[in-house]
């Protein structure tokens, strides 16, 4: 099935105007060459409300998607040495804060801290609750942080590798290794994640066993 590609440029972006700055991705000589593989992760764009004057709260990415259908949604997520592109050079992007917040639709995914080495990428399996998907990037609770994203893919899934099921109870839970958060609606938003792989008191001599 076709995968739905967004590289954060022009109208893929919901942020407001001049709040998005396109940057280039810089890698010292330790960094495995990442590019060759994925050369969507040599640009990003930053997220700096302070340009504008307008001290957003999030910025999201907003797609069209198949409420009956699950979607794995891949974020590739830049190191934190930047710098910014034409027509805001004169822009640096040294010394904000790299640590923000990922949420797909109205569900924290994770909290996302860029490093100055090595890039990052979150994999998750999305039930959608209607036809739009929102996968937002939020600020530190007094916007001194600078969200960034080189690219979002969001993959639909067969209809036989996940069952959906809306019948969430009213304690939240659903089907096993899932995690759903509420909503208002009594509807859900439910995504499955790799969260930690935990090696519980195996011997050396017997296989590892996980959690």
């Amino acid at each position: 099935m076709t995968p739905k590609a967004s590289h954060p440029t022009g109208a893929a972006s919901a942020a407001s105007p001049g709040v998005a700055v396109p940057a280039t991705v810089h890698y010292n000589d330790s960094t495995p060459p990442v590019r060759a593989k994925f050369p969507q992760l040599g640009t990003a764009m930053a997220f700096l409300p302070h340009i504008s004057g307008v001290m957003a709260s999030k910025y999201c990415y907003v797609f069209s998607v198949e409420n009956t259908t699950n979607y794995l949604v891949r974020a590739m997520f830049p190191t934190s040495d930047l710098t910014a592109k034409a027509p805001y050079n004169n822009i640096s992007l040294a010394g904000y804060i790299t640590r923000f917040y990922f949420t797909a639709d109205s569900t924290f995914v994770s909290a996302v801290e860029l490093n100055q080495v090595e890039t990052q990428t979150v994999q998750l399996v999305v039930t959608p609750l209607d036809a739009t998907m929102y996968i937002c990037f939020i600020p530190l609770e007094d916007r001194s942080s600078m969200p960034a994203i080189s690219s979002i893919e969001l993959r639909p899934l067969p209809h036989q590798i996940y069952l959906k099921d809306r019948n969430v109870s009213s304690s939240g839970a659903s089907a096993p290794a899932t995690v759903t958060s509420r909503c208002n609606s009594g509807f859900g938003t439910t995504y499955l994640m790799t969260v930690s792989r935990l090696n519980f008191g195996a011997s050396e001599s017997a296989p590892t066993m996980r959690y």
